[in-house]
């Protein structure tokens, strides 16, 4: 399985680009460090970093910083009333939290289809991508895994 680590490059990957459509998702600020369920696999939380809840359900963390660099959000960003030990699980609803919603500012991003299962070793978890899914490349170095089906959801290519 292709591994891909943080902070490394991959000269013969033949990244396109695309940008993420104004879909609306939710976020939440974590107060205290805990686990999540990811599509691709468990995740570190780190406190005072922000969980997203995006199209299907799905849950993902995101550093405080690229939230606020990346996201537009109207109203205050919230802690997530939650207690010690939680874990935020995909594809499980949680009514009780103050979700605020939110739509990614359109930042490029660099995308490859990938034609076999691949590992992203991430600074929050290991995240397991399937045949079919996208590697994205949010800067230099920082790499996630994208469901196929989200993908198409959300992003579109930029051609040209």
């Amino acid at each position: 399985m292709k591994t891909f680590e943080k902070d490394q490059e991959y000269p013969d990957i033949q990244w396109r680009q695309a940008m993420k459509k104004a879909v609306p998702v939710h976020a939440i600020l974590v107060e205290d460090s805990m686990r999540c369920v990811t599509l691709e696999g468990e995740a570190d939380v780190m406190a005072g970093s922000v969980m997203m809840r995006g199209v299907k359900g799905e849950y993902y963390p995101i550093h405080r910083e690229k939230f606020e660099d990346w996201y537009d959000y109207e109203g205050p960003l919230e802690a997530a009333p939650v207690e010690p030990g939680f874990m935020f699980e995909s594809g499980r609803d949680y009514p009780d939290i103050p979700w605020v919603s939110c739509t990614k500012k359109p930042v490029p991003v660099s995308v490859c289809q990938m034609d076999e299962p691949f590992l992203v070793k991430a600074s929050w978890g290991d995240l397991e991508g399937k045949s079919g899914d996208y590697l994205a490349m949010y800067g230099p170095g920082d790499y996630a895994a994208i469901e196929a089906a989200i993908f198409a959801e959300t992003y579109d290519f930029i051609e040209g």
